[in-house]
């Protein structure tokens, strides 16, 4: 995460509060960019996470200022 993070490609990232696992939002290129990294996360391949989902995302809010 951190190289995305530096590279400003990290939306939102952080635990959800009713422990039920853990939220990330990245920019990728593509759907399959964004699976790639999932699957190639260290939580992913050390088995920290027990399941993993990969959506695409339209960001609506917040709006960009003019």
């Amino acid at each position: 995460m951190e190289p995305l993070d530096q590279a400003g490609r990290v939306v939102l990232a952080g635990p959800l509060t009713d422990k039920a696992g853990s939220l990330i939002v990245i920019e990728a290129e593509s759907l399959e960019a964004a699976r790639k990294f999932a699957r190639e996360d260290p939580y992913t391949v050390h088995g920290v996470f027990e399941r993993v989902e990969v959506h695409p995302f339209t960001q609506v809010f917040p709006k960009e200022s003019p």
